[in-house]
């Protein structure tokens, strides 16, 4: 099966592992800019709710087997969204792509449950789609690590102290063009039963961001069953994240094949509503 999206690395990244080597942005080109706008135009004609606020993205990644050190810039969600656009992407080199940084966290509940969210249609991306706790890097969160732990208190009402464990476990990379980007997979387990978190949930600051939230028993076979019974269903590094987790905890005869292949929003999502 072709999937717009790819394992980068795996493995066991403590916080310290995980570098982030801050450059300075060189300006876009002229013709790329002036494309960028347009693009920008468009969307905003779709929803006008859209902000182009400051996000940090990444230019190239390294990966070695106990270390990930990631080349950013400061740019904003405008930029991120134009240059990884299919008319745009192709212009230029691919290091100088505004690549979003991304982060997810699997998370296993006290009585052994794996909580997605359902995406809200008011949220620009992923409508509708199954997708696990998940944002993207800002120049204050300024880590990985960082940020999910912003998340889980945004998205689930979750403290650092209902937090029990938490590992990074991997990068996987969006190959859906208007979208690309590098998210790092953290897998985690909280104090809290699903009952205990979904109540959490729905006082949360950004609880909104779902229209519900899905408890699945965290089982390899039934993980499998789930990802492979719908996959345009998932965010594509929401499916690829849960498939390295299944990998790294149960072994790899569990995880589904898939070839990476980019595909458009429209051809993964289908028609906004």
């Amino acid at each position: 099966m072709e999937y717009p999206a790819r394992i980068i690395a795996s493995g066991s990244f403590e916080e310290e592992d995980i570098i982030l080597v801050k450059e300075a942005a060189e300006p876009l080109p002229v013709d790329v800019e002036a494309r960028v706008g347009e693009l920008w135009g468009q969307e905003l004609k779709q929803n006008p709710n859209l902000y182009s606020g400051p996000m940090l993205v990444a230019q190239r990644i390294e990966v070695a087997p106990d270390s990930i050190r990631l080349h950013c810039i400061e740019s904003e969600y405008k930029n991120f969204m134009g240059t990884t656009h299919e008319d745009v992407a192709p212009m230029f080199p691919d290091d100088q792509l505004h690549r979003a940084i991304g982060f997810l966290a699997v998370t296993i509940t006290d009585d052994g449950y794996c909580l997605l969210g359902v995406r809200s249609p008011k949220i620009d991306w992923p409508t509708l789609r199954h997708m696990v706790p998940a944002g993207r890097l800002t120049p204050r969160q300024a880590h990985p690590y960082g940020g999910i732990r912003d998340e889980f208190q945004s998205e689930l009402g979750l403290e650092v102290r209902d937090i029990s464990s938490l590992i990074c476990i991997g990068v996987v990379a969006d190959l859906t063009w208007r979208r690309l980007n590098y998210e790092f997979v953290f897998f985690a387990h909280t104090l809290l039963t699903f009952r205990q978190v979904m109540e959490r949930a729905t006082s949360a600051r950004s609880g909104s961001e779902h229209v519900q939230i899905e408890p699945f028993p965290w089982d390899p076979y039934f993980v499998r069953e789930l990802l492979l019974a719908d996959p345009n269903g998932f965010v594509p590094t929401g499916f690829a994240g849960m498939a390295l987790c299944v990998r790294h905890v149960f072994g790899v005869e569990a995880m589904p094949d898939w070839t990476p292949a980019h595909r458009t929003y429209v051809e993964h999502m289908g028609k906004r509503l």
